[in-house]
């Protein structure tokens, strides 16, 4: 093998259709985090005196954490 260049290419994005969901879930976590943050620091919000936003955003979190888990690992014991 000297002398010979491997050509070894690791994708990082997902090629199926579970692996672009469950990216897709876990980057919805990070925009409903930024949204809990500006509904909280930039609205004047506190989520102990507006319950339902606070239980609506904890359901989108889990759901969202749940679902990209879920389809990660189903791409992944599919791929293999």
């Amino acid at each position: 093998m000297s002398g010979e260049v491997m050509n070894v290419r690791i994708g990082v994005l997902p090629k199926s259709s579970l692996g672009r969901w469950s990216v897709g879930l876990a980057a919805a976590i990070i925009l409903l985090f930024v949204l809990l943050l500006v509904l909280t620091l930039l609205g004047g919000l506190e989520i102990g005196r507006v319950p339902l936003v606070a239980l609506i955003l904890a359901v989108a979190f889990g759901t969202s954490g749940i679902g990209a888990l879920v389809t990660g690992l189903i791409s992944m014991i599919k791929s293999k």
